[in-house]
């Protein structure tokens, strides 16, 4: 965020360039975090998005950004952070 305060204009997108779905997103969440309930999916609502992936190719270019670390990795050290 700095860099792009400092250096930056417009909006970017920051990821790991790596496409991933909310069920992987969720699975690995249960698992650091010992949830144990069932994953419960309705109907696909209209429009909705089933993978996210984010090109950081302009926070690359423009500010010299890139991931440092793998989704799992940071979602780690995400999930430490609230527990501390």
């Amino acid at each position: 965020m700095v860099l792009a305060l400092n250096h930056g204009s417009g909006i970017y997108n920051l990821g790991t360039g790596v496409p991933t779905d909310i069920n992987t997103i969720f699975r690995e969440l249960a698992h650091l975090t010992d949830y144990t309930h069932p994953e419960k999916h309705g109907p696909a609502k209209q429009g909705e998005v089933r993978t996210t992936y984010l090109n950081a190719d302009k926070a690359a270019r423009e500010l010299g950004w890139r991931a440092a670390l793998p989704l799992a990795e940071g979602l780690l050290r995400t999930v430490d952070y609230f527990k501390a």
